[in-house]
């Protein structure tokens, strides 16, 4: 519900900024986004706080750039979240969507853009591995250091 609702607020927000039902829709699913977290993080939170607490990418923009990546990382792992995922952006692929929608926004989704180089991927990928936190998908050093390449160059997840 969360997804969905940003999904189809968040254009009309940027659009017409003055729009409180658009403004009302997006809260809502803030808040029904904010939900999820008491299921519990898992590769999207630790990445994004990587990126926020060793390389001071600001939070949001963490989690923003980070979102589509780690959830295409995970995506053979959880295909009943795919599924809801493709539905509520109403789209083929659930992380193509999550950036697409990002990009239609006007945010630079090229983490090069934001700070991070190419020279930190291994220091990133370590952190990642030694503090271990559920996930769908096994951790695998060099598939995180793909996705951080990725979203170096701003790439949508493949």
């Amino acid at each position: 519900a969360g997804i969905k609702a940003l999904g189809a607020s968040l254009p009309g927000v940027v659009a017409r900024p003055d729009d409180m039902d658009a403004r009302g829709e997006a809260l809502f699913g803030a808040y029904m986004s904010g939900q999820s977290i008491l299921a519990g993080v898992c590769l999207h939170h630790a990445a994004a706080h990587v990126l926020g607490g060793s390389f001071g990418i600001p939070h949001a923009i963490a989690h923003t750039l980070a979102l589509p990546h780690t959830i295409a990382y995970n995506r053979d792992s959880i295909p009943a979240a795919m599924a809801v995922l493709t539905g509520a952006l109403d789209c083929d692929d659930g992380p193509q969507g999550l950036f697409d929608l990002s990009k239609r926004l006007g945010i630079d989704m090229a983490l090069a853009s934001h700070g991070f180089d190419r020279s930190m991927i291994d220091k990133a990928v370590s952190i990642l591995m030694d503090h271990p936190f559920p996930n769908p998908k096994p951790l695998e050093r060099n598939a995180l250091a793909g996705m951080f390449e990725n979203m170096i160059d701003g790439k949508r997840p493949d």
